[in-house]
């Protein structure tokens, strides 16, 4: 028995399958797509003004550790969130510990601080560099972020039982 060639047998097409009516819909759905998880970029005055009230929130998009390969995540899974009151941390650790925390479920990284020390400095190129100092917190000793005008950040996390971590993301005004 002869096996069929592409000019013997036909393809099905995605012509034969979408009428236009469903073309329209998907092109709908997908542009809501897009529209919905894509990030909105912020102005220079909006993100000045998030900076110096502390209102703001710090989403992980790339986390390198001092040891190993960078590591792309889900954004907004891992945050950083900054009130003018506290300073909430949910942030995970790869790399060498130099302690080993038995029988807690808690990320290293995770913390929250209502004793603070946060200094904001202007950068000469724009943009803004945050030092957050927690003295509550024994294992932090400090948080270091580079926020861009346009909303793109940067930011190292400095620990006294671990490796440093550095972080990379997106500032939102939403907390």
């Amino acid at each position: 028995m002869p096996v069929p060639t592409l000019k013997q047998k036909r393809l099905p097409t995605c012509k034969s399958y979408l009428s236009p009516q469903s073309n329209i819909l998907w092109s709908i759905i997908g542009t809501l797509f897009i529209c919905v998880f894509s990030v909105s970029v912020l102005s220079a005055q909006s993100t000045e003004q998030l900076v110096h009230d502390k209102k703001y929130t710090f989403k992980v998009e790339t986390i390198q550790p001092l040891r190993g390969m960078a590591r792309q995540e889900r954004p907004g899974y891992y945050t950083l969130r900054v009130t003018p009151d506290s300073v909430i941390s949910y942030l995970p650790f790869f790399g060498r510990a130099y302690t080993a925390n038995i029988g807690t479920s808690e990320m290293a990284l995770e913390f929250n601080s209502t004793k603070f020390d946060y200094q904001v400095t202007d950068r000469k190129k724009g943009g803004w560099d945050i030092t957050i100092k927690p003295r509550d917190v024994g294992k932090i000793q400090e948080v270091m972020l580079t926020i861009f005008p346009e909303g793109n950040a940067s930011m190292r996390v400095i620990s006294t039982e671990r490796d440093p971590m550095s972080f990379q993301g997106v500032i939102v005004g939403k907390n």
